[in-house]
């Protein structure tokens, strides 16, 4: 295994997909791991659950299915190496009644130039719990265009968080549909915007039942010539009544060239519903500043923690103690502190 990929591994199940493709699985008998072709049976029933419905005969797929509840984490690399175009289709299946923890892990080695184009669908089952944490830290080389596809059934409970550390362009769409009644979302965004680069997000939850729930948190730093895009939409249709749906985005400006934009956009067809939206563009608190440099500390010192307390609500929708810790670590990392 790459020296690379032994840094990040955090755990004994582990899957690696390089340039797209299935290249190790180290997993134990509580996961199903396969690469198959789109129209085979093994996925087809799954699939025809999913939210996509332009799936392309013989287009090669990794399935990736928890067969029982397990407290074991299941962590996924994704390998982009060389200079190429990848393209990629991963669906993962959570089963009714269980509970699946997943960290997903996106690098890149010896690029220089690579265009990534990924789907990851999700099907979280009746009355289960799936936590998907994402870490993507992809060098400057790297343009990549992520598509989202989340199904969340009857009482599921869909926690995700992603922190976007990359050097690169990023285009990401995160679709959620809750789909049946009581299912719930909490997701979270955070990134971390420098140079020229450009980081858009679209979030988008629909509640496609009664009595869903969902919360969305954004949070994004931009620095030098950076750009960063958040898009949050929700929309409860009619007849989707004593459904939940809030939004809170935030956006750090650090420099006079960096560019943010944040789009809060509610669609309620429906009275009987809780709905709020937040969203906010600015600068360091210039006393919170004040205050920190008065107990001794630098200036770049107060804005590391700063940064660092803005980013750390992201944090809490993490339930397991452990990817929680991993989560604030990589956020340290990547903020130098």
């Amino acid at each position: 295994m790459n020296k690379q990929i032994d840094y990040i591994k955090e755990y004994d199940n582990l899957i690696v997909i390089t340039n797209g493709e299935l290249s190790d699985n180290h997993t134990n008998d509580n996961f199903e791991v396969v690469s198959v072709k789109a129209d085979n049976d093994k996925i087809s029933n799954y699939y025809s659950k999913a939210l996509k419905n332009d799936i392309k005969p013989g287009e090669e797929v990794i399935f990736i299915k928890q067969k029982q509840s397990t407290d074991e984490k299941l962590q996924v690399v994704y390998v982009y190496e060389g200079d190429k175009k990848t393209n990629e289709h991963i669906i993962i299946v959570n089963n009714k009644f269980s509970k699946l923890n997943l960290v997903e892990n996106r690098i890149s080695i010896d690029v220089k130039s690579h265009q990534v184009y990924s789907i990851v669908e999700v099907f979280v089952g009746d009355e289960s719990s799936f936590d998907y944490i994402v870490f993507n830290d992809l060098c400057e080389g790297v343009e990549s265009k992520i598509h989202r596809y989340s199904k969340v059934m009857r009482n599921a409970v869909y926690n995700c968080a992603f922190a976007e550390l990359s050097e690169g362009n990023t285009i990401a769409d995160n679709y959620t549909s809750l789909a049946e009644t009581g299912s719930s979302c909490d997701s979270k965004v955070v990134t971390i915007v420098k140079g020229d680069k450009v980081q858009n997000f679209d979030i988008n939850i629909t509640h496609d039942a009664k009595n869903t729930s969902s919360n969305n948190l954004n949070r994004a730093v931009v620095d030098e010539d950076g750009s960063a895009i958040f898009n949050a939409i929700g929309f409860i249709a009619k007849g989707f009544n004593q459904s939940k749906c809030h939004q809170d985005s935030k956006m750090l400006t650090l420099s006079e060239n960096a560019k943010s934009e944040c789009n809060p956009i509610l669609l309620i067809d429906e009275y009987d519903v809780e709905a709020s939206h937040a969203a906010a563009v600015g600068q360091l608190d210039e006393e919170s500043l004040y205050y920190l440099q008065s107990r001794g500390l630098s200036k770049q010192q107060c804005e590391k923690l700063l940064i660092y307390g803005f980013l750390m609500p992201v944090a809490e929708v993490i339930e397991s103690e452990d990817l929680k810790e991993k989560f604030i670590s990589n956020i340290t990392k990547k903020l130098n502190l």
